[in-house]
């Protein structure tokens, strides 16, 4: 948005899509003359305060969280700013100004929370770099020593300085001997979350339930202990790859046919798959439940890491996030910030393992997505092969005359209600020991939603049909479907002139879910929703574009995903 911005744009990093400065080193280094004519000289490190709110917050909720609150513009203006400036400037200006009010006080109000938390004096850039902060102190106040925990050593390098012309020496961090040469089996190992769509279309008339594992990845984390990385051996006895060890292995397995819900997750083209049979990297955790459903498995390549002592370097951080989140009001800016920073830890751990490419403003050109300073593959694969062993394990406890509709990463959907689950096995357990270590309850398990029925189209799309209770939220998974910024306006106009004594309490979810039931039952192959969009880095330094929206038609997708094969379809 500056005249300059060609000459701008190569002085920038590229942070999720948008410009910000990365280091201390790398400012943006001007000068300006003052009021007594002497030219000064002026670094500029750019912030984006959109990196520095808890995930998916709007302006909009930014600005109640400090109290400020956004200024309203008639329906249908926001996309039509050139006539409200010539109509009303007052309130053009009046809705830009407190936009940039909000934006300003929330910056300020992460460099106090930065400060008091004694997470550095720099002005910090994302909420997962304050994360990795806060992680680094917790070990250094434990005199826990982060390359035990990460299995690295220190080395010196010397490197031409291009910017200086001449040689420089510097330190740094790498794997140890052992863990490089298996860093690919760690690295192959490393999956996402188990997701799958059971069923396609409306489910019976029933009862519902959305459940989630409380706090999945930060109470899987606390099972990691710090490994004795120069121990670690190859180990070939698939009996050794017990839930509670750090183990990760290649291997062949075939379940036996009546396996309901098998566990061992396969890389295909469109995510995991979870077939009887074949070949895959797995994690200990994943391994141990396989064999307790009666698979056949076959180790090719396996590495069993013992552990150096019980100290738990990551349940020490997560009892710290939680002790901050309990003394502050639920909701504030200050508790999502700090639930947004135990979250981000197991991310971090995993940043950089796939290759992602990422467009780098100041070369204009891709590049590899960098690796953070405690990303680790070995500790991320067993992270992940936790949670989904828990969630199969209870998988395949369900009743049979119970459904299952879908899994999403760390919750499930099915009709089983809670005490028809059988929470007793060893990996439960486990899980619920680590949640009581860290929460002092027992109880993983938490009900999120409920529903009479639900529509089940594909993986991460599930709608409410009907309504049990209007102040419990509905179950709306969307699918990368975004509904438009009217839907809300018009269900408010309809319960105004329609009283009814079921309005939902979330009348925005309600009303997205409506409009994406409506748009399933109504749609043809030619169907198309608009989307909008900021436009990309690329294109605004290729183009010289200011960052604009626009709009595309995108095909509305709610077909079957194939990740599992159907049965008896009616």
């Amino acid at each position: 948005g500056f005249r300059d911005y060609s000459g701008l744009k190569i002085q920038f990093d590229n942070v999720r899509g948008s410009y910000t400065t990365i280091g201390r080193h790398n400012s943006y280094r001007c000068s300006f003359v003052d009021r007594n004519r002497h030219s000064r000289p002026l670094n500029i490190h750019l912030r984006d305060t959109q990196h520095l709110c808890p995930g998916g917050t709007k302006l909009e909720a930014l600005g109640d969280l400090h109290g400020l609150e956004k200024i309203e513009l008639p329906p249908g203006m926001i996309s039509q700013m050139d006539k409200l400036l010539k109509s009303d400037p007052e309130l053009f200006k009046s809705y830009a100004i407190r936009d940039a009010e909000i934006a300003a006080e929330h910056l300020w109000h992460m460099i106090e929370f930065a400060r008091q938390n004694g997470l550095g004096e720099q002005v910090p850039t994302t909420i997962g770099g304050l994360a990795v902060r806060r992680l680094q102190n917790i070990w250094e106040e434990n005199n826990i020593i982060a390359a035990e925990v990460l299995g690295n050593e220190t080395v010196r390098e010397r490197f031409w300085n291009s910017r200086y012309h001449q040689y420089r020496t510097q330190t740094r961090e790498v794997p140890i001997q052992i863990v490089h040469e298996n860093l690919a089996l760690a690295t192959e190992s490393y999956h996402g979350g188990r997701n799958e769509a059971f069923t396609f279309g409306f489910s019976d008339l029933d009862f519902w339930y959305d459940y989630d594992l409380s706090a999945a990845y930060s109470t899987a984390l606390a099972a990691i202990r710090i490994p004795d990385w120069t121990g670690m051996k190859p180990d070939l006895d698939v009996t050794h790859y017990k839930a509670d060890c750090l183990g990760l292995a290649r291997l062949r397995f075939k379940f036996p046919d009546t396996t309901r819900f098998p566990t061992l997750p396969v890389r295909s083209d469109y995510g995991l798959i979870f077939p009887l049979e074949g070949e895959t990297y797995a994690g200990s955790p994943e391994i141990h439940q396989a064999l307790d459903l009666g698979a056949d498995i076959k180790i090719l390549n396996g590495w069993i890491i013992p552990w150096a002592s019980d100290i738990r370097p990551f349940e020490i951080f997560s009892r710290d996030v939680r002790h901050h989140r309990r003394n502050l009001p639920k909701g504030s800016v200050d508790e999502r910030t700090w639930k947004e920073i135990g979250n981000s830890v197991y991310g971090k751990l995993g940043q950089g393992l796939r290759e992602k490419r990422v467009y780098d403003s100041r070369l204009g050109t891709s590049a590899a997505l960098p690796r953070s300073p405690i990303t680790q593959a070995y500790l991320a694969a067993y992270t992940t092969s936790f949670v989904r062993a828990v969630l199969s394990e209870i998988l395949n406890r369900i009743p049979p005359d119970k459904k299952v509709i879908s899994v999403t990463t760390d919750g499930f959907i099915t009709n089983a209600p809670k005490n028809t689950l059988d929470l007793s096995g060893p990996l439960s357990r486990m899980f619920s020991e680590l949640t009581y270590l860290m929460a002092q309850t027992r109880d993983f398990l938490e009900q999120k939603h409920f529903a009479p029925s639900v529509l089940c189209f594909k993986t991460r799309g599930q709608i409410t049909v009907g309504i049990l209770d209007p102040k419990m939220p509905t179950i709306t998974a969307k699918a990368g479907h975004k509904p438009p910024a009217d839907v809300l306006a018009t269900a408010k106009r309809y319960f105004q002139h329609h009283p009814l004594e079921y309005v939902p309490e979330d009348l925005k979810d309600s009303a997205e879910n409506d409009w994406l039931l409506q748009l399933f039952l109504e749609r043809s192959r030619s169907t198309t929703i608009p989307v909008w969009s900021f436009v990309s880095m690329r294109e605004m330094a290729r183009s010289d574009l200011d960052m604009v929206r626009k709009m595309i038609e995108r095909r509305a997708n709610f077909e079957y995903d194939w990740k599992r094969e159907l049965i008896d379809p009616q």
